[in-house]
């Protein structure tokens, strides 16, 4: 799964009203941290990685992760593919929904069928496109049962491709592709999520729902595995970005802040460096140039000469300073069996990118009489206004007058996939290590194409790099996809992130992980 994350200038972070250190590491109920609030508790519906945590505890797919963030087996016990690649049949293990009625092959098949459905309005529909028929079923071409899924018997799913695809063992752990129960989501339609109506199959079950303040799921004991699960409870809690989280952290009001601030990183490193994680991470932050018609950004002389004057450098290094490289490219350093693009003024010395953005700025009709005026648009968080000004003040010699907006983390996002913005500040993470997975975001439909980016050459390109099961061959076409990507300056490259997490020395079973995936089923206190 891709995902809009929390870390850096994206970080909303809660602080927590609830028992102190001292009384957790006796208690089995573990506080959480969560940025924003989350939009939705429906799988099919969700989009940050603060609901995908929460989600994540509560449902299992066919696959699944372990502590270390390794792709593990899930609902499925096992699994065989067809010498062609393209039919995967999975053999289900004896797993119950938290109300006690056994986990089907035909709640599976219920399950995918509704995410492509286009009534659905599933945002990561697109994900599920290497099934059969999966893309004409969710354009309304073909009706949902002509999707490539078949229940072979209760215990046993066949999926069949539209072509072999390296990822699909990994994507079965998103929760695009997890199981829901058909009955309590017919009986319910759009509530059947909200506390006292939502079933689940994962190790903890939906308990109850405060809007803008908590969810708290209880331990599931229907779960397959509910005797490895130490924990009772787990409260997940929904704020901004402050130093406030840190300090409820230190006075033991929490026991793990998802995406802490960077401003407090070396005060922390100071004062609790054992509960400091600073880990690499799949993901990159970057500013998102609105496209459409009338927006001074669809000139690209515009996109480029601001992207080019950004010092990333001093960003990174001088007003984070927590470890996170520059960003020359969308995908980022280190994906397998890929080397990323880069923008073409990577090189450049700053005196000649200066004067290059001048230029192109006059060029678009901007200068001294006609000044661009612009709005940029950031999360609450004191990161991103602190990268926001820095941002502005590098743009100011170009006599660009920037007007600064912000909002809470998920209405901000929701103004993205609107449109309503010119320049927004924006993340995206990866859940496996494929370029693909940050590639998807730029294609002509995807709903969180958010600054309405459309090329052609770039959709196929995107498709046939998708179908290929040669390594090379598809390593090279999805590079030029993304060379287009940043020859056109459709995004502004900012840094790759890293994980800042703060857990409490009080806990054990939480590991740092390139994925940043970390299930509560494996988290206990230590006694």
């Amino acid at each position: 799964m891709t995902l809009k994350p929390f870390t850096l200038s994206l970080c909303a972070i809660a602080f927590l009203t609830s028992s102190t250190a001292s009384f957790a590491a006796t208690n089995t109920t573990l506080n959480i941290a969560e940025p924003g609030t989350p939009a939705s508790l429906d799988p099919q519906l969700i989009s940050g990685v603060w609901e995908f945590d929460i989600v994540g505890d509560l449902f299992e797919g066919l696959m699944s992760y372990d502590a270390d963030g390794n792709i593990i087996p899930g609902i499925a016990k096992s699994w065989d593919v067809s010498k062609d690649g393209k039919t995967y049949t999975f053999h289900l293990r004896d797993a119950k929904w938290s109300d006690g009625t056994p986990v089907t092959a035909q709640d599976f098949v219920f399950a995918l069928r509704r995410e492509e459905d286009p009534a659905t309005a599933a945002i990561f529909a697109n994900k599920l496109y290497p099934v059969l028929n999966a893309r004409a079923v969710n354009e309304g071409k073909m009706k949902p049962d002509a999707l490539g899924v078949k229940a072979l018997d209760a215990h046993t799913l066949q999926v069949q491709l539209a072509h072999p695809t390296a990822y699909f063992i990994s994507l079965m752990a998103d929760p695009v592709s997890y199981p829901l129960p058909e009955s309590v989501v017919r009986k319910y339609g759009k509530e059947w999520s909200a506390p006292g109506h939502m079933v689940s199959d994962g190790a903890f079950k939906l308990a109850s729902s405060v809007p803008s303040t908590n969810v708290t799921a209880v331990k599931n004991d229907q779960y397959y595995d509910a005797d490895q699960v130490s924990l009772h409870k787990v409260v997940y809690n929904f704020g901004e970005e402050g130093a406030s989280e840190v300090t409820g952290f230190r006075a033991g009001e929490e026991d793990i802040v998802r995406g802490f601030p960077s401003d407090s990183y070396s005060t922390m490193m100071r004062l609790d460096p054992e509960a400091v994680h600073n880990s690499p991470w799949l993901g990159i932050e970057y500013y998102v140039f609105n496209m459409r018609k009338g927006q001074p950004t669809a000139d690209r002389r515009v996109r480029e000469a601001l992207s080019m004057v950004i010092r990333r450098d001093v960003i990174t290094q001088k007003l984070l300073k927590t470890g996170e490289q520059p960003a020359y490219s969308f995908v980022p350093e280190g994906i397998d069996n890929y080397t990323p693009a880069s923008v073409d003024f990577k090189n450049m010395p700053m005196v000649q990118r200066m004067q290059a953005a001048k230029k192109l700025l006059a060029e678009a009709g901007y200068g001294p009489s006609h000044p661009l005026n612009i709005q940029l648009t950031f999360n609450t968080g004191e990161t991103a206004r602190r990268m926001a000004v820095a941002v502005a003040a590098m743009w100011a010699p170009l006599g660009v007058h920037v007007t600064m907006s912000t909002a809470e983390v998920s209405v901000m996002y929701r103004n993205l996939e609107q449109g309503n913005f010119q320049i927004g500040g924006a993340g995206w993470v990866a859940t496996f290590n494929d370029a693909g997975s940050f590639l998807e975001q730029f294609q002509s439909n995807a709903p969180y194409n958010y600054g309405a980016f459309h090329n052609a050459e770039y959709d196929a390109l995107y498709e046939k790099s998708m179908a290929s099961a040669d390594v090379k061959q598809r390593a090279e076409m999805m590079r030029k996809a993304e060379g287009i990507l940043l020859k056109e300056d459709v995004i502004a490259p900012i840094l790759y992130v890293k994980a800042l997490n703060l857990v409490s020395p009080d806990i054990q079973g939480w590991k740092e992980n390139i994925v940043d995936i970390h299930r509560s089923r494996y988290v206990s206190f230590k006694n």
